[in-house]
């Protein structure tokens, strides 16, 4: 019989008792239709650290076995993937087929995380193939419109400038509809998933976000990741969206002191990053073509960077030197006590927050590929371009 760890949790809280670093034992039995070859996991033990397990698969059949202490996103890798297989481990028995020829018709069974995880896969792959089809019909219009040797004026122009602008407000609100269905899935069905997508709600006002947090049932809330999000919801009302955006100065690139409440009047895209940091770098020839079309917004980089020499050569390389930059560790806040991640609740790597010109926070965007393309969307959408 497989033991409800839910409850194990829920009667060890519910009488008092600490919780002791629990590790509980999986056993994952696979099939695929791949004779022979090397199979690798890629999860997190219940020491924390990275595994990457490479199994033997013979015959069409694997086996992994491991500990973890808690519902665990993995990773697999096999001959002839095109990209890895996400699935949710639990302690136990697991079983799992996988047909190379469509990974999403996987068949697991002992995971109930992994049901609701594959249900999101399949809403995702849903939203991927509609957004495709628009931005196939949005390209032809974009390269027309920077055609440099021959490019259209008149009429012609104006007709493809209305075109585009129809077309990016639908993937707008593709975007704004994935979002939503994936947060409504997420709270009607409450699970270690919720945690792990807890980034899911954050453009989402603090209370909403605390709402969501506490209506998940005590086993789960005493995770350690969600004790760390716990820890996040009480001081980010700090950065929360409807907030008044915390103040910070410190000197820029040319010496000069670059303060955030200097630019009260004007709407600000703030953003924390990193320079050679793939995710950090991957929207800003997007930022950059956007904000040459528009003058009504000022571009503040914060980098996480701790070589300065690395810092400006990605700057200067990514063509970004007239925006306003920042080092994080030469910031000055208006709490010593309280640094700029803590201020503002940063998380991975990038984060961008809009501020608007009376200093509240209208907006925040982690550095996930959905988020960023509803970021573009949402900027395109709120201000003029030429």
């Amino acid at each position: 019989m497989k033991i409800n760890h839910f409850l194990v949790y829920g009667i060890v809280i519910l009488f008092g008792c600490t919780i002791p670093e629990t590790k509980y034992e999986f056993r994952l039995e696979g099939r695929i239709n791949v004779k022979n070859g090397p199979l690798i996991c890629q999860y997190i033990d219940s020491s924390g650290r990275n595994q990457n397990d490479t199994v033997q698969i013979q015959n069409g059949k694997f086996r992994i076995q491991g500990v973890i202490n808690r519902p665990t996103k993995a990773k697999l890798r096999y001959p002839q993937e095109t990209e890895p297989l996400s699935v949710y481990l639990e302690p136990g028995k697991l079983t799992l087929t996988i047909d190379t020829a469509d990974q999403l018709a996987y068949k697991m069974s002992g995971s109930e995380t992994n049901r609701y995880h594959q249900d999101l896969q399949r809403l995702y792959q849903h939203y991927r193939t509609d957004f495709g089809k628009i931005v196939a019909r949005l390209t032809p219009i974009e390269q027309a419109l920077v055609a440099g040797e021959n490019p259209v004026t008149g009429e012609e122009r104006e007709k493809l400038l209305s075109q585009r602008n129809d077309l990016e407000q639908m993937l707008l609100s593709l975007n704004d509809t994935f979002a939503e269905n994936r947060r409504n899935y997420l709270i009607e069905h409450p699970s270690f998933l919720t945690i792990d997508s807890f980034n899911s709600f954050e453009d989402l006002p603090i209370d909403s976000q605390k709402n969501i947090f506490y209506a998940l049932p005590i086993a789960i809330r005493n995770d350690k990741q969600a004790q760390i999000i716990e820890k996040r919801l009480q001081i980010s009302k700090l950065s929360a969206i409807g907030s008044s955006a915390p103040d910070f100065k410190g000197i820029g690139r040319s010496d000069e002191q670059i303060r955030l409440s200097d630019y009260q009047g004007e709407y600000v895209l703030l953003s924390f990053w990193r320079s050679g940091h793939t995710p950090s770098l991957r929207l800003i020839p997007q930022i950059k073509q956007w904000h040459e079309r528009t003058n009504d917004i000022q571009l503040i980089a914060v980098s996480f960077d701790t070589n300065t020499d690395h810092w400006e050569k990605n700057i200067q390389e990514n063509g970004i030197g007239h925006w306003h930059h920042l080092l994080a560790n030469r910031l000055t806040t208006e709490s010593e006590a309280i640094g700029i991640e803590e201020l503002y609740n940063i998380g991975p790597l990038p984060l961008y927050l809009l501020i608007d010109p009376q200093g509240k926070i209208i907006k925040r965007w982690d550095g996930t590929e959905s988020a960023e393309k509803n970021m573009y969307m949402t900027l395109t959408d709120m201000f003029k371009t030429r």
